[in-house]
């Protein structure tokens, strides 16, 4: 259109023309290679600048505002908005415009303001209509990156989720180990050992063909053909020790599926010890909580019903109420001691300055003072429990008497606990009613249960059966 427009000019023809020979030159090679803008490269702003430069020196050489080319001049504008938005494009419509209009007032006295205005004006609305594009393509793309990067994202968690063990039990995400570990090197021994989160010794948590205590202090002390180091958030959690008999593994220990194996064996367990420290801290929590509310709220409100029902008895003395009144009185006092005393075994509990053996001795002379049974405790601790580990066993002890008092019918109680370099000893034993004559125990028995946790929490042991002579007899064995 500007080569047509230059030739129809008889003055300025051949002038005109050669000036237009850049700008169609130009024109084809965009056309071909079109303009792409990389913000981050300093060359892509260079290429910007040249078209508008290319095509202002066109405009300035051919007449300014009367030349055939001036309305190339909202292509080169369009570009650097499409470029970097509006901030740029107007100033490079306005850098324009200055270049143009000056010169073009200054060599013709004659000049009309008025076309100066129109060119000016058309010049940044093109400057504000690319901007304005550029920032709707933007939003689309900036959406259409963010929808791939979370497809990405949620296709690698999927991956990690089917290579991770659904369980976060930790004798599961052990046995899984264990069989992965069988069917890729298929050994004749495998032990699994994992480090004590106390940092005294590591704990023996599957042994396959290995002769091995409930502790082991040194892991390279075990002869074994191969170890398997399994580190998690750069802190080893634990060895699997590995032997044959005579024959070599079908495939290396460096092989990529056994380190794949290795490492999310590793997540897995840490994963599984995590999840039942922090199941026992929010038990914990929230057993205090129960307490403050039981407090804030029943306590109160019985102790307020025991008043009143003071004041009616005394306003009915002598009526026929009377008795009534003073056995409902007697029963809501009762209720108040239970209360009071379940409050106080809630918030109970084993310190830095109070161990196991002081604390089990004022629980139990509490039992003994409000049930009546004949409590004996025997102990022997020639040095305590990491302190974790020593609030899980009086838990345990304190659920196990609270077992005894409730349904046991018995009229003893004798609790044991031996400690020493080694490990512990809890034994719980009444001489009530007893297991049925199987053993078993209810699976609703959510008590039995919660012992069973907390002592698998601190590598331990529980047992719950009949005692001789009659009875039960709850007894866990502690690792240190």
């Amino acid at each position: 259109m500007g080569l047509a427009l230059a030739a129809v000019d008889d003055a300025e023809r051949a002038r005109s023309l050669a000036w237009g020979v850049p700008l169609v030159a130009y024109a084809a090679l965009r056309t071909v290679r079109p303009l792409r803008y990389v913000s981050a490269r300093i060359e892509s702003l260079v290429q910007v600048l040249a078209e508008v430069g290319l095509t202002l020196a066109v405009v300035v050489a051919t007449g300014y505002w009367e030349s055939p080319y001036v309305f190339a001049l909202a292509t080169a504008i369009l570009a650097a908005g499409f470029a970097r938005g509006f901030g740029f494009a107007l100033r490079t419509a306005a850098t324009a415009i200055t270049a143009v209009a000056i010169p073009f007032h200054v060599q013709a006295a004659d000049a009309r303001f008025l076309v100066t205005v129109q060119w000016a004006t058309e010049l940044l609305l093109v400057a504000i209509v690319a901007g304005y594009a550029r920032r709707l393509f933007g939003e689309a793309e900036e959406q259409t990156v963010l929808a791939r990067q979370a497809n990405d994202l949620l296709a690698q968690l999927h991956d990690i989720a089917q290579t991770l063990p659904s369980s976060l039990d930790l004798d599961e995400t052990v046995a899984d180990t264990v069989r992965e570990i069988r069917q890729l090197l298929a050994p004749n021994a495998v032990a699994v050992l994992l480090a004590d989160t106390t940092g005294a010794g590591w704990t023996v948590a599957l042994a396959e063909g290995f002769r091995l205590g409930a502790t082991v202090a040194d892991p390279s002390a075990i002869v074994s053909d191969a170890r398997l180091d399994l580190v998690a958030r750069s802190r080893t959690v634990g060895v699997v020790l590995l032997g044959w008999d005579g024959t070599p593994p079908r495939r290396g220990l460096t092989d990529p599926d056994i380190e794949a194996l290795v490492h999310r064996s590793a997540l897995a367990i840490d994963n599984a010890r995590w999840f039942t420290l922090l199941r026992r801290v929010g038990a914990d929590e929230e057993r205090t909580r129960i307490a403050r509310d039981l407090h804030d709220r029943v306590g109160q409100s019985l102790a307020f019903v025991g008043f009143e029902l003071d004041r009616i008895s005394r306003a009915a003395s002598g009526t026929d109420v009377e008795p009534e009144l003073a056995e409902l009185r007697e029963d809501v006092r009762r209720v108040v001691t239970e209360v009071r005393d379940t409050l106080y075994d809630l918030r109970t509990d084993v310190t830095e300055e109070q161990g196991l053996v002081p604390t089990l001795s004022t629980y139990l002379d509490r039992v003994a003072d409000r049930t009546g049974l004949d409590v004996d405790l025997d102990t022997e601790e020639t040095t305590r429990l990491p302190l974790r580990k020593e609030r899980e066993v009086w838990r345990i002890a304190q659920e196990a008497v609270a077992n005894a008092v409730r349904h046991a019918g018995a009229s003893m109680l004798a609790v044991r606990w031996y400690h020493d370099d080694r490990g512990g000893l809890l034994e719980v034993r009444d001489d009530g009613r007893g297991l049925p004559e199987e053993g078993a125990v209810r699976p609703d028995a959510y008590g039995v249960r919660g012992m069973r946790e907390r002592a698998a929490a601190i590598g331990g042991r529980l047992t719950v059966g009949p005692a001789e002579g009659g009875g039960t007899l709850v007894r866990c064995e502690v690792r240190r």
